[in-house]
C-alpha cells in the first residue's frame, strides 16, 4: 500500500480524526475568498469531501491554519470547545 494510501486509510480508520479535521479544515475555507459566498452546508460537504478523498491532508490542514492570523484561529478554537462544552451539558440522561 502506498504512503498516500496509508496516510488515507489512518485518517478514514477513525470517524472522530475525520470530524476533527473537518471542523478544521471548514475553519480554513470560511476564511478563503472563493467560498465566502457558500452557504454552512456546502462547506461542510466540501471539506468531508476534500478529507474522505485525500484531496487534503492533516499536513495541509495544519499549513494552512499556520498561516491564518493567530487571533482567528485562537477564536475559532474557543469556538469550538464552547460547543463541545454546551453539548456536554445540553444532553439530558433518559
Amino acid at each position: 500500500m502506498s504512503q498516500a494510501k496509508q496516510q488515507q486509510y489512518n485518517v478514514l480508520s477513525s470517524r472522530y480524526s475525520v470530524v476533527k479535521l473537518a471542523r478544521q479544515w471548514i475553519s480554513v475555507l470560511k476564511r478563503m475568498d472563493d467560498f465566502r459566498h457558500f452557504s454552512q452546508s456546502e462547506i461542510i460537504k466540501k471539506a468531508i469531501s476534500d478529507i474522505t478523498s485525500g484531496d487534503v491532508t492533516p499536513e495541509d490542514i495544519a499549513k494552512a491554519r499556520s498561516k491564518m492570523k493567530p487571533a482567528a484561529e485562537q477564536e475559532d478554537d474557543l469556538k469550538l470547545a464552547s460547543k463541545e462544552e454546551s453539548g456536554k451539558n445540553g444532553k439530558s440522561k433518559k
